[in-house]
């Protein structure tokens, strides 16, 4: 499922789903933001949520920018998965730093 990131710090994600806004507090690694080409103050807040030392869910938050169809928020998607496979015998996901 989808859900609008309004923002990303290291302990909290404001997010809304309609007309509902909602505060998630939780520990993000690695919090850090990036600019991008598509015009002043459009960036991307991005973290991470973690098991141990394995980055489970990559947050991509574009600021003051429509969330469809980004090719940098894209990016950073395949940026995150390609680390991830499924051993075909046990089933069990296996993460490749």
């Amino acid at each position: 499922f989808s859900i609008h990131i309004n923002c990303i710090s290291r302990h909290t994600i404001l997010c809304q789903e309609g007309i509902i806004t909602f505060l998630i507090l939780v520990r993000i690694s690695n919090p850090e933001t990036i600019k991008t080409n598509k015009g002043e103050g459009i960036t991307m807040e991005i973290g991470y949520l973690n098991k141990g030392n394995v980055p489970l869910m990559k947050l991509v938050a574009v600021m003051h920018y429509g969330h469809w169809n980004f090719q940098p928020a894209a990016e950073q998607m395949w940026e995150h998965f390609k680390h991830f496979s499924r051993d075909m015998k046990t089933k069990k996901l296996v993460y490749h730093p």
